[in-house]
């Protein structure tokens, strides 16, 4: 069988971008730089204003800069699902307390839009 994506869908993989490589390297080396087991938390695929912006699952540009403490240009607009993430981190105890036993990620670094015109 084979399955074909229709026309007006893109599939994006943010981690192809040298900035977005950059954010997921600081990510890591601050919060995953250690033999720590963790506790995965796994999404289905990046949300397009979270993870398919920054890279990092449920970590929006505002997540990125304000909760990590990763300074970035990639706007303000937020995204549900790390809206909820990162208000859970917080309530919590915060990043430094959650990473060290957590680790969240998604099953696809991919994300879909759609095209506005062919």
């Amino acid at each position: 069988m084979v399955l074909r994506r229709p026309d007006r869908i893109e599939i994006v993989n943010p981690s192809e971008s040298d900035e977005v490589k950059m954010f997921i390297k600081k990510f890591f080396l601050k919060f995953f730089n250690d033999n720590n087991k963790r506790i995965f938390i796994i999404g289905i695929n990046p949300g397009r204003f979270g993870g398919g912006l920054t890279g990092i699952s449920f970590t929006d540009p505002v997540a990125l800069k304000e909760d990590c403490g990763i300074e970035n240009e990639l706007g303000k607009q937020r995204e549900f699902s790390s809206r909820f993430v990162y208000r859970f981190i917080s309530c919590s105890g915060g990043v430094k307390i959650l990473f060290k036993i957590f680790y969240q990620c998604t099953l696809s670094t991919c994300h879909s839009e759609k095209r506005e015109k062919l």
